[in-house]
């Protein structure tokens, strides 16, 4: 159970550093694309 709980902590986290990657993309895209 233990080691289960972790290996989700780790894909969550992974999962969120690419959502925080797709989401400074898409804002840079914005400001690249309103100057």
């Amino acid at each position: 159970m233990k080691t289960w709980w972790f290996g989700n902590l780790k894909t969550r986290k992974l999962e969120n550093n690419k959502i925080i990657k797709l989401e400074k993309l898409t804002n840079i895209n914005m400001c690249n694309s309103k100057n």
